[in-house]
């Protein structure tokens, strides 16, 4: 009777592009039932051969029944690439998205990105620590509660509608700034105030 072996935790260091499309395509073999991106979406990402290799790995994930999340940065030179990556899994909006990080049941793939323009090679940290999995997998959980549906963002971009948000000012110069700003472009004003509060 075989004892089945324990899985090795370890973590590593990719520099070579074999290296680095191995240990995607292992990492992609592994997902169960979650996956979970963090990253730029951009023309260069989608057009290149391991995008799509890795687009079709997805969907045939997708129709097993695995649940696909992706936080990106939605802009207006990204919206078309963001509306395929719509198609595949559940994605949403972040501002300053940077870098890239994926994480599975078991395993972590960050990706140490260069500059769009640069041809350096990504070096990329492959991980199956279960402690390192775990804290990425929390971390990635408040991202996706701060991060808001791309059909939302989209459609305040593609609208020029002006984002929702509260804001908390406290310099009396920065005050008196943001009303005088939203007094000239308001067409309607109702002010609920202490008394002497607007002095």
């Amino acid at each position: 009777m075989s004892i089945p072996s324990a899985t090795i935790e370890k973590t590593e260091v990719l520099h070579n592009s074999t290296d680095i499309t191995k240990a995607l395509m292992g990492f992609y073999a592994k997902i169960n039932s979650r996956y979970d991106y963090y990253g730029v979406t951009s023309k260069l990402t989608l057009l290149t051969t391991e995008f799509c290799t890795i687009n079709r790995t997805l969907l045939d994930l997708k129709n097993e029944g695995v649940r696909l999340r992706h936080i990106t940065e939605i802009r207006k030179d990204n919206i078309s690439y963001c509306k395929q990556v719509m198609k595949i899994a559940e994605l949403r909006h972040l501002d300053g998205v940077k870098g890239k990080i994926e994480v599975c049941d078991t395993e972590l793939i960050l990706t140490i990105t260069p500059d769009e323009e640069s041809h350096v090679i990504p070096q990329v940290i492959h991980s199956n620590v279960k402690q390192l999995v775990d804290q990425q997998k929390h971390l990635f959980e408040i991202l996706w509660k701060k991060a808001i549906p791309a059909e939302q963002k989209i459609r305040e971009i593609e609208e020029g509608i002006e984002p929702v948000e509260t804001k908390v000012v406290e310099d009396y110069e920065e005050i008196l700034n943001h009303l005088k700003y939203r007094i000239e472009r308001a067409s309607q004003r109702s002010v609920c105030s202490s008394i002497g509060g607007c002095n």
